[in-house]
């Protein structure tokens, strides 16, 4: 393995003599000018002022005349001073920037709108985000452990949004300054795909990243999938303490707790293990992380429902499902007390007949507790309770049903005719009664689902 050369701090590209880095030399001359409020650029961008600088580019919010004056935000690179080699390499970044953003579709990640190149310079021209960076808002007021915990999970959705795309997207640069948060929806939004890159099994690549949040292994070139989630661990972190890794000895992060006293043991062992040095010691992906962060949040109803949505199928068709299945059970009973229905045995085993389709709420009910068991928390004891309690009421409501069908039709001579209308019309009697009483039960889908099967039917 080739031992990896730190990027220049100047501009990020690779120089084996830093002190001959052309972009340094030309920032000293004062030569990387920020353009004047008010220039035009390709005669439709009008700069209203700058965002950011950095060593080769400057962001600009814009406004596009061609689009009535809409805000953008406009991404200028500069490589004239560059040698041929490394402005071959810079314009390489640039391309695959614009190429990732192209292709990416999802509500946390920016829209590309133009890429183009005018005389010495390239662009891109990118949705505006209206809001601060996380950066700027753990600078001025600290924010609370649920809300840092809450933004977690939002961003374990964006990069497993990316870790599964067909050529999966390692971003590489994961830190507060590069997700903001929208001022009108508090959603968050990844910004800055510069670094990213495509991920290619076996394949080497360079030693990109902010120093402190990058992850061991990136200084090899070895980027994968658990280098952002090293990176996600000291962005909450960061967001939590206050501590800034990048001003401080990297992979050396003291304990949460230790800078923040009042922060859950559960938050700092969840962070502990993303900021793991080896790989394989951390959250196998995004989705296993954002399930413990969920798990350690304070139960609400959108965090109940999505800790016990995998059992809601069966909270909901079990009471429909039960009821037929009683009266069939019923009927094997009663053919096996024959004409004596009035005994004791005879009454205890249709009740038994009656009450044994009940045994299918143990298979949720068991299913929701190791899941429980599988990710301790909070939240996930609250929404074991609740589905539990819908499924006991949804029990409580068919149960006493069938036992009054089972009684009402003891007498052997009672019609299938007769039998099976009242299933059909219990079952379904059952089903809106015992969804009414749920309350969290999900009606649009389940009202679509309905409604679809009818469309076939006809």
């Amino acid at each position: 393995m080739r031992a990896a050369v730190a990027p220049c701090a100047a501009c990020g590209l690779h120089h084996l003599d830093r002190a001959a880095c052309s972009v340094a030399l030309a920032l000293t001359n004062g030569m990387h000018l920020a353009r004047p409020t008010g220039a035009l650029v390709a005669g439709r961008y009008r700069i209203l002022n700058q965002i950011h600088r950095g060593p080769m580019s400057t962001v600009y919010r814009v406004v596009d005349l061609a689009r009535g004056e809409t805000a953008m935000v406009l991404k200028e690179l500069i490589f004239a001073s560059l040698p041929p080699a490394e402005r071959a390499e810079a314009l390489t970044w640039f391309l695959r920037e614009a190429h990732l953003l192209s292709t990416l579709r999802h509500r946390s990640l920016p829209a590309l709108h133009a890429s183009f190149a005018d005389q010495d310079r390239s662009y891109l021209v990118m949705e505006a985000v209206p809001g601060p960076s996380l950066e700027m808002r753990a600078r001025y007021q600290r924010p609370t452990e649920d809300q840092v915990l809450a933004w977690g999970v939002e961003i374990c959705e964006v990069l497993h949004y990316l870790h599964h795309q067909p050529e999966p997207i390692i971003y590489r640069d994961l830190k507060p300054a590069n997700i903001l948060e929208r001022a009108d929806t508090g959603e968050l939004v990844l910004v800055d795909f510069g670094v990213a890159r495509r991920a290619t099994p076996g394949v080497e690549g360079t030693a990109v990243g902010t120093p402190g949040y990058a992850a061991p292994e990136q200084y090899q070139g070895l980027a994968d999938a658990r280098s952002d989630i090293y990176a996600l661990g000291a962005t909450l972190h960061r967001l939590l303490t206050g501590y800034n890794p990048d001003q401080e000895q990297p992979f050396r992060l003291p304990p949460v707790r230790t800078l923040r006293p009042d922060v859950r043991p559960t938050t700092e062992a969840l962070i502990a293990k993303a900021l793991a040095l080896a790989p394989g010691e951390r959250f196998a992906g995004a989705l296993e992380m954002r399930e413990v962060l969920r798990a350690s949040l304070p139960a609400s109803n959108e965090m109940l429902q999505a800790v016990a949505a995998p059992f809601y199928f069966w909270i909901t068709i079990l009471p429909g499902v039960t009821g037929p299945l009683s009266l069939v059970s019923l009927r094997m009973g009663r053919g096996l007390i024959g004409p004596d229905t009035g005994s004791l045995s005879a009454v205890l085993i249709m009740l038994i007949a009656v009450y044994l389709p009940a045994l299918l709420y143990v298979g949720p009910l068991v299913g929701l507790r190791r899941r429980r068991l599988a990710t301790p928390g909070p939240n996930t004891r609250l929404a074991e309770r609740k589905a539990r309690n819908l499924l006991l009421t949804r029990l409580g409501v068919v149960l006493p049903f069938w036992l009054t069908v089972a009684l009402a039709t003891a007498n052997q001579q009672t019609s299938a005719g007769i039998l099976l209308p009242l299933a059909l019309i219990g079952a379904g009697l059952c089903w809106a009664i015992s969804i009414w009483r749920a309350g969290q039960a999900p009606r649009p889908r389940l009202l679509a689902t309905t409604t679809q099967l009818y469309q076939r039917l006809r």
